[in-house]
């Protein structure tokens, strides 16, 4: 007996050890994404409020109205950048690192030549939009225009990172991206060129990002001495099943996109215009809460695709990426609830318009839509479609709320809240539920390593 007690414990103990490293290695790439992500918001901030006032009002406008076209087309390049993690994270966990290299030299070619198409079409409308827009220049729009090539390729690159985990290298990816658009945007509107050298400095920028991005990946694209394990013969039946794999993931983040972004619309369209206004301010510093803790997700979702396809046990990461999405979460939440008029004051220089606990309740819905975004991707990582199909209804729901009850904002946050809070409650019964079925469950009760 003795002697089978110290053999458990010996061969328990490499397991152990080995747990441990793994959960301070998913820490420390969690916390180099985290500080990463957070300088690169700080950089994107100080490139408005910079340009804010070096700009005329009028240039300040064309590049507000032109940023949120090119806003929209970066949400839908989402879609690109999570299906290339996806797909990198799984060949390179089955040891298929040559076909990884094929796969970003093919999603590199396809999004030169989309990109190239969008760009020549959006050059040929240039002059009818900027009527549209009311720009008197068409120079600007046409800019915007030559940005969507290199924005067409940065989430490939991008995608292609997280999925081989190198976190160190996303990172600097996204801050140096925010550090070129940030210094070429006040060097340029101090030579004099207002709005079209703000614009200018977006594809300039993108463009530079994405020769580091190209530095970062050499090994992926010039790897003379290996041969493709099959990638190129089982090439239809890789496409059929990354279609698919595609548009889910187009339902899930089209889904949350609208999700956190419909409540301005509806209050936009109930709500008086000053009170609309008012509550602008308060989605601007509930969006701090929802997007705080996202780089936490993007570190949960290479990992757990790469242990699916190894068959092993990935709940472990989920929730240490809940927990740490919950340390910021709540702490701004607390603060939002206790010190909503210092807020207020400190951002906008504004007392807080709001009564009762309109911020504090926003800020929690947020937090709720922050765990809804870990499920997803958690889910999304390991090809469980059914929580996916879970956003249109949530959609849906929080839409019949918000048009049923937006007598006051208080109604209004409080059905985002019920919401949001909801969706994360529907993602722990789906993982409970489907859990079971996921690959290496249960391997931890005979001893072996769940990790």
């Amino acid at each position: 007996m003795t002697d089978g007690s110290m053999g458990t414990a010996t061969t328990a103990t490499p397991s152990v050890s080995r747990s441990l490293h793994r959960a301070w290695v998913d820490l420390r790439h969690s916390l180099v994404m985290f500080a990463a992500m957070s300088l690169a918001n700080v950089l994107d901030y100080a490139y408005n409020v910079f340009l804010g006032r070096l700009l005329s009002a009028e240039g300040y406008g064309i590049l507000v109205a032109l940023q949120a076209i090119l806003r929209i087309v970066a949400v839908s390049l989402e879609i690109v950048r999570t299906v290339t993690a996806r797909y990198t994270a799984r060949f390179l966990a089955q040891a298929q690192r040559a076909d990884a290299g094929t796969f970003l030299r093919v999603a590199l070619g396809q999004a030169v030549i989309w990109g190239s198409v969008a760009s020549l079409l959006a050059g040929l409308f240039s002059r009818p939009m900027a009527q549209l827009l009311q720009i008197p220049a068409v120079g600007p729009v046409l800019v915007t225009a030559a940005s969507l090539l290199p924005l067409a390729v940065k989430p490939v690159i991008g995608g292609v990172l997280q999925g081989a985990q190198r976190f160190v290298g996303l990172g600097l990816f996204h801050v140096v991206h925010a550090g070129f658009r940030l210094v070429l945007g006040v060097v340029l509107v101090r030579a004099g060129l207002d709005a079209l050298g703000a614009i200018a400095a977006l594809p300039i920028g993108t463009t530079g990002t994405i020769l580091l991005g190209l530095g970062l990946l050499w090994a992926f694209l010039r790897r003379p001495g290996e041969q493709d394990t099959g990638l190129g013969a089982e090439r239809s039946s890789l496409a059929a099943g990354l279609g698919g794999y595609a548009s889910r993931t187009t339902v899930g983040l089209v889904g949350f996109a609208i999700l956190v972004n419909m409540d301005a619309l509806v209050v936009k369209h109930y709500a008086a215009p000053n009170l609309a206004g008012q509550y602008s301010m308060a989605i601007t510093l509930g969006k701090i809460v929802l997007f705080m803790p996202v780089a936490f997700a993007q570190v949960l979702f290479p990992k757990s695709a790469a242990q699916h396809a190894q068959a092993r046990d990935s709940s472990r990461l989920v929730r240490l990426s809940q927990a740490m999405t919950m340390v910021p979460c709540a702490a701004l939440t607390a603060t939002y609830f206790v010190f909503p008029d210092r807020i207020f004051r400190f951002v906008f220089g504004a007392h807080n318009p709001f009564h009762g606990p309109v911020l504090g309740v926003l800020a929690l819905a947020m937090s709720g839509y922050a765990l809804a975004n870990v499920w997803l991707n958690y889910f999304l990582s390991v090809e469980q479609s059914g929580f996916v199909y879970m956003l249109p209804v949530a959609l849906f729901a929080q839409l019949g709320l918000l048009i049923a009850f937006h007598a006051n904002l208080m109604q209004v946050v409080t059905a985002l809240a019920g919401t949001s809070i909801g969706l994360s409650i529907v993602g722990e019964l789906w993982f409970r539920l489907v859990r079971p079925r996921l690959p290496g469950q249960g391997r931890e009760r005979y001893g072996l390593d769940p990790l």
